[in-house]
């Protein structure tokens, strides 16, 4: 394994990498600095656009439009000109202040999670299916690390202030969630459960 630097663009929190198959380049976000970077690497160029919002996640919809995750909700966004659209807002727990980091499913759901800056576990978790805004349940103080099994059946989420990483079932058809239980905690190998994705073999 060799890992390489890209180039000495900095960003103030750098998150949700997404690899764009259509176009072959790399999108991420720069959360503090409302930031969406796009990197290609067969040019070696990076673009960037400011939010209109902390932004948090990006991926391409089945119809080829981009749909970002912003603070406050789901965004249409154009890289032509830069636009940010509203699709949806959300509607925030009490003391929930934004969205934090989110993922796609294979069905094509958006699903993101919360964050609260109070005392108390009051962010949720949240789906998005291109029409409508889901929650999906509630009790968490930072979301992070949205990922699913290969088969779909199991989706996963960190809790990061607690450091706990949870499992539910995960029903592909409707894309609700059930039987929340620990699946590991994080505090046992040091650090904070941040972000996280599953290989083929189902391995975290």
């Amino acid at each position: 394994m060799h890992i390489r630097r890209l180039s000495t663009v900095r960003a103030q929190l750098g998150e949700g990498p997404y690899w764009d198959t259509r176009d072959q380049a790399l999108f991420f976000v720069d959360i503090l600095g409302s930031k969406l970077w796009r990197y290609d690497p067969a040019t070696e160029v990076f673009q960037s656009w400011d939010t209109p919002a902390q932004p948090s996640s990006i991926s391409r919809a089945a119809d080829d439009r981009f749909v970002a995750v912003l603070a406050d909700g789901f965004y249409e966004f154009s890289p032509d000109d830069g636009r940010f659209d509203v699709l949806a807002k959300v509607d925030f727990e009490p003391g929930e202040v934004q969205l934090n980091d989110a993922k796609v499913d294979r069905q094509g759901r958006f699903v993101a999670g919360g964050t609260t800056k109070r005392q108390g576990s009051t962010a949720a978790l949240y789906s998005f299916d291109g029409e409508r805004v889901t929650k999906l349940d509630t009790g968490y103080t930072i979301c992070n690390g949205p990922c699913w099994s290969p088969d779909g059946t199991t989706f996963y989420i960190s809790d990061t202030i607690p450091n706990v990483i949870y499992a539910y079932d995960y029903d592909c058809e409707t894309g609700g969630v059930s039987n929340r239980r620990v699946h590991s905690d994080a505090s046992l190998v040091g650090g904070f459960a941040d972000g996280a994705t599953v290989d083929t073999d189902g391995r975290m």
